[in-house]
């Protein structure tokens, strides 16, 4: 899909080995070596060298490095989104280490042994959720949590919106803040004190390599010091979705 011409909007924007199937097996994925270091291990490094350089060169080469690394990032959560919702088959481990900066300046995409497709159907439902999150309103994203598989002991509109909200948009510090709580340490004892107040009973599980997508992503994105919505970002997407569908 994402070989330069064949008419992907991703196509040549980053690279994905080629695959090996006559040497790969049931247990082992063989693919094209990319040369090239993480974005991560990029990103500090290229941190140091301005660190070590005069202070006009760190302020204008600063900038240039933040505006690069965001439109890296950007341009990883727009094809994430459109594999998800759109091409309906994406890598459910794009992890740091997994995210390369190639000699040509492009993203090389690796690691594909975690594979995750979905159908029309759960392409469908799932947009309905992305587009309710960015609306915001209560009684859209309930609506949208339950059909995609939410469902808690007490039926609390306001922790499932908090359940979604984690799974599939924003883990910032704000959004982890609940009424008469101190402010979490982590996403783990937000999630605790969710379950407390309304235990989880099912969850979707058509959507868990999404939901770690979105998780690691926004990781990646803290790292780069970028404070990301996944929702707004995949909402393109979701549209398109939507629209496919109909």
């Amino acid at each position: 899909l994402l070989e330069e011409g064949s008419g992907h909007p991703f196509a040549g924007k980053v690279r994905v080995p080629r695959p090996f199937p006559e040497l790969a097996s049931r247990n082992i994925v063989v693919m094209e070596y990319l040369p090239g270091e993480t974005l991560l291990s990029f990103a500090r490094r290229k941190k140091r060298e301005l660190e070590a350089s005069s202070w006009l060169w760190r302020l204008w080469h600063g900038w240039w490095l933040r505006r690069e690394l965001h439109r890296h990032w950007e341009l990883l959560v727009e094809l994430q989104g459109h594999q998800i919702l759109v091409d309906g088959i994406f890598n459910g481990d794009p992890h740091p280490g997994n995210i390369l900066m190639l000699e040509d300046g492009r993203l090389g995409l690796i690691d594909y042994g975690n594979v995750k497709r979905l159908d029309a159907g759960q392409r469908r439902r799932l947009a309905q959720m992305i587009l309710a999150l960015v609306d915001g309103k209560l009684e859209g994203i309930i609506s949208a949590a339950k059909r995609i598989g939410f469902k808690s002991r007490n039926e609390k509109p306001e922790i499932i919106r908090r359940y979604a909200e984690l799974w599939f948009d924003r883990d910032d510090a704000a959004s982890l803040m609940l009424p008469g709580f101190a402010p979490p340490q982590n996403v783990q004892i937000y999630l605790e004190r969710l379950y407390k107040l309304d235990p989880l009973l099912e969850m979707p599980q058509d959507y868990l390599m999404v939901a770690r997508s979105s998780f690691l992503l926004r990781g990646l994105g803290s790292q780069l010091g970028i404070q990301p919505r996944m929702a707004r970002r995949w909402r393109p997407s979701a549209v398109k979705a939507v629209q496919f569908a109909a």
